[in-house]
C-alpha cells in the first residue's frame, strides 16, 4: 500500500490516514482510497473475506458518523456510480439496530447479496428496487406448498454459509454472518412472517 500513499517518515500512520481521508472526502478526488483498496484486492484470493472486513472497519472508524466508510468490496465499475443508494427496506432494518451492530450487519448483508443476487431472477428493470422485489418474492414464496419454492431463500443462505466455510472466516464469525442475514429477513414482512425457517442440518448452529 505504500506505493499509493506518501506519509512523512516519522508519523503515526493511523493519525496520518485520518487527516488524509478527511481531506480526501471533500476534495475533487474523493475515491482515491477506494481505488487503492481495489488495487490491493486484486492481489488477494477471493476467500480473503476477513481482510476485507477488517479494512472496512478500519476506514469506517477513521471519521465520525461513518464519513470515511468505503464501499467494500468494490466492483470494477462502481467508481462511476453514486456513493450510496437509498434502499428503504434495508435502511429501515438497519435503523432499528444499535450503531455498532448496524455497521457490521450492513457489511455482512452486502457480502451476502453479492453472492445471492445472481441466484434470484430479478427483472432487469432500472426502475425496479430490488428490496421491493424481494419482499414480494418472499411473500409469494412462504405461501407456496412446494418445498423447492417455499424454502428458496433458505437454500440460498445455506449455499452461502457452505461457501463461507471454504474461506478464512472462523466458525463464530460464520454464525454471526448467518445471524445477520436471518435478521434482515425477519424484518422484511410484518410480524416476522418472512423469517427464514432453517433446516435441522443447517451448516452452522442457529
Amino acid at each position: 500500500m505504500n506505493r499509493f500513499y506518501l506519509p512523512p517518515g516519522a508519523v503515526d500512520t493511523y493519525e496520518w490516514l485520518k487527516h488524509h481521508i478527511a481531506a480526501e472526502v471533500n476534495s475533487n478526488d474523493p475515491t482515491h482510497c477506494e481505488r487503492c483498496l481495489r488495487a490491493y484486492f486484486d492481489f488477494l484470493p477471493e476467500s480473503a473475506v476477513t481482510r476485507r472486513a477488517i479494512l472496512s472497519h478500519v476506514f469506517g472508524s477513521l471519521l465520525p458518523h461513518d464519513a470515511a466508510v468505503l464501499r467494500l468490496p468494490l466492483e470494477p465499475d462502481e467508481l462511476k456510480k453514486p456513493r450510496r443508494e437509498l434502499v428503504v427496506a434495508r435502511d429501515k432494518w438497519l435503523d432499528g439496530l444499535n450503531p455498532a451492530t448496524a455497521y457490521a450487519y450492513e457489511f455482512i448483508f452486502d457480502e451476502f447479496w453479492r453472492f445471492a443476487e445472481p441466484r434470484y431472477a430479478i427483472p432487469r428493470n432500472e426502475t425496479m428496487d430490488w428490496t421491493n422485489w424481494l419482499i414480494e418474492h418472499r411473500r409469494l414464496e412462504i405461501r407456496n406448498t412446494d418445498p423447492k419454492i417455499r424454502f428458496h431463500c433458505e437454500d440460498i443462505l445455506t449455499q452461502w454459509v457452505v461457501s463461507l466455510r471454504q474461506t478464512d472466516l472462523d466458525p463464530q464469525s460464520i454464525i454471526t454472518y448467518a445471524r445477520a442475514v436471518r435478521s434482515f429477513f425477519r424484518h422484511l414482512l410484518p410480524r416476522g412472517r418472512a423469517r427464514l425457517r432453517l433446516p435441522r442440518n443447517f451448516p452452522v448452529k442457529k
